[in-house]
């Protein structure tokens, strides 16, 4: 069972987790990127915004103070608002830095023409701070570049902003990973546990032990297949019983006219065929009667094996219906007429062409006409008589014996079934004879009440391109 539920949870993990993995994976990527330029491009703006605002005021301030750089630097940094955020430095046109936001003025000195308000990330070169740098030129009333403003940002706080961010979208990313891999287990598990027990099932099953049910728990396709298994093992079960009663019915079956062939030989072998010849005829009259029943029952077995195996096959010829029913009638005749029972005839106004194999379609014919005489009682007859219907033809064998009970009529056709009756058989004759017509592209249906006699119709399709003629 471990192997099944790891192949299950292997394949899983290979297809949909893995894949889900990738995916948030992607989405973690995605956020981290957009994160990152949210931050950077929220610094950006607000350094063009506040460089706007500076380079305005000062252009105000240096035409108020006729060109000169260092008044209207002072003016300047006396007016600004300095949040804290932002060091900016000032620097004169040949580039030395003569004031800044914090008090402390850099020696290094700044080519003014490389200011064009570009943003420059680097690092600090004594601390290694990470800050973002955007210089500006400063220009005079006549417009020309007198100089040019510095603005430093620290990135350290975009910095640990970005760290805060990632381990929040990470933990939510291995959150979602964690719900998704929980679920897949309930699921893998809800697939795994009734799969397995089917399994144990359908193990005993194999067995033998038809008795076992498996639960079904949701109507989905795992469902279905503990429906399937039930059946089958229902199903199972059933034809063990049919088995077993056939075994016990045909080994009775056998048993019986072998005793009488047996005994009837012995009494044939002590008679003298002088003066006991009219025993000598009955005792041949019964061998000969039970070898023909040994002979039936065998030939059932050998169709019923064949239809097993698939081996079971028909030879179809153009037949007349009712020709071969007369042909049946002449066999089975002098049986009928020993057993008392009368069979009576319409000659149809048609002639009933099919397509079919005529030794099968006999065959029967003799099983649904010994059928009817053997449960008609004395003195009674048989009707037969063709009908013609849309596109078919159908032969009705009616006889007024015994009946079939109401509970028995729906499996009377199962194989190895035979229900209350106590006469002889093997109880496969109509399974045959089903599986026969139905080869043939026709039904076999039966009616029957109890006490009223039963109806067998055997029904089969009208030979195509052919039209019914009149006799």
């Amino acid at each position: 069972m471990r192997f099944f539920h790891a192949d299950i949870t292997f394949r899983w993990f290979r297809s949909v987790f893995s894949f889900v993995l990738l995916l948030l994976a992607a989405v973690e990527l995605v956020i981290l990127f957009f994160i990152n330029s949210s931050l950077y491009s929220n610094v950006e703006t607000y350094l063009d915004r506040r460089n706007e605002i500076n380079t305005g005021l000062f252009g105000t301030l240096i035409r108020e103070n006729q060109n000169d750089i260092y008044k209207a630097a002072n003016s300047f940094m006396n007016s600004v608002r300095n949040d804290g955020n932002v060091r900016f430095e000032i620097y004169d046109k040949e580039g030395r830095n003569f004031l800044s936001s914090d008090g402390f003025t850099s020696r290094t000195v700044y080519d003014v023409s490389l200011a064009k308000g570009e943003k420059v990330i680097t690092n600090d070169e004594n601390t290694g701070e990470r800050l973002m740098i955007l210089n500006a030129p400063l220009r005079n009333s006549g417009g020309s570049v007198c100089g040019s403003i510095k603005y430093i940002v620290s990135l350290e706080n975009v910095f640990n902003l970005q760290i805060v961010y990632t381990a929040v979208s990470l933990a939510a990313v291995i959150f979602v990973a964690f719900l998704v891999f929980l679920s897949g287990q309930y699921f893998i598990q809800s697939i795994v546990k009734p799969v397995n027990t089917i399994i144990d099932s359908a193990q005993r099953i194999a067995k033998g032990d038809f008795s076992i049910r498996t639960q079904k728990k949701y109507d989905d396709e795992i469902g279905k297949l503990s429906d399937a298994i039930n059946n089958m093992a229902q199903e199972l079960s059933k034809i063990d019983m049919l088995k077993n009663e056939f075994i016990s019915s045909v080994s009775h079956e056998l048993r019986t006219p072998l005793t009488a062939i047996r005994g009837w030989n012995e009494t044939i072998s002590t008679c003298d065929p002088e003066t006991d010849g009219e025993v000598i005829k009955k005792g041949l009259s019964v061998i000969d009667a039970e070898t023909d029943r040994l002979g039936r029952m065998i030939e059932e077995l050998l169709d019923y094996s064949k239809i097993q195996s698939g081996r079971f096959t028909i030879s179809k010829s153009k037949i007349n219906l009712f020709t071969l029913l007369l042909d049946t009638l002449d066999i089975y005749s002098q049986k009928a007429t020993s057993a008392g029972v009368e069979i009576v005839y319409d000659t149809p106004a048609f002639e009933p062409i099919v397509q079919g194999d005529p030794n099968r379609i006999k065959q029967v014919f003799i099983n649904v006409l010994d059928n009817a005489v053997k449960h008609s009682p004395q003195n009674s007859k048989v009707e037969i008589y063709i009908l013609k219907g849309a596109g078919s033809y159908s032969v009705v064998f009616k006889d007024h014996g015994s009946g079939i009970k109401k509970e028995e009529l729906p499996f009377i056709k199962d194989r190895f079934y035979k229900g209350s009756s106590t006469k002889p058989g093997s109880g496969l004759g109509l399974s045959i004879c089903d599986e026969i017509i139905n080869l043939h592209g026709g039904t076999l249906d039966i009616d029957s009440a109890e006490s009223e006699g039963t109806t067998v119709a055997i029904t089969l399709p009208v030979t195509m391109g052919e039209q019914s003629k009149s006799l």
